[in-house]
């Protein structure tokens, strides 16, 4: 089952972590990760959305993720698994919106 994104669920995963859990920082800036997300099933890109495999970085303190055309974030992803993420560095993007609420609270 997809979220509107195209993305799958948090019950269906279909990735495994393989040591991004040790990683405190994440520098994907300046790549263009609009279309790099896809739909499992079909292939289909979701444009702009920076998938939920990030979840496996769960020891993060830094993400930057600038000038990424990206268009959206798995904000509850952020917020439940990245409880050590203190720097979020992502301007140059594209967001909609950024829930406030779903941030994590040590941001």
């Amino acid at each position: 089952e997809e979220d509107e994104h195209g993305r799958l669920k948090r019950h269906e995963k279909a990735w495994e972590c393989h040591g991004e859990e040790m990683l405190t920082l994440v520098d994907l800036s300046d790549n263009d990760l609009s279309l790099l997300s896809s739909d499992s099933k079909n292939m289909k890109p979701t444009i702009g959305v920076l998938d939920d495999r990030i979840a496996c970085f769960t020891s993060l303190l830094t993400l930057r993720i600038k000038n990424c055309r990206l268009t959206d974030l798995p904000w509850d992803v952020l917020n439940e698994n990245m409880t050590s993420l203190v720097t979020l560095d992502a301007p140059g993007n594209n967001f909609k919106s950024v829930p406030l609420k779903t941030l994590p609270m040590t941001l």
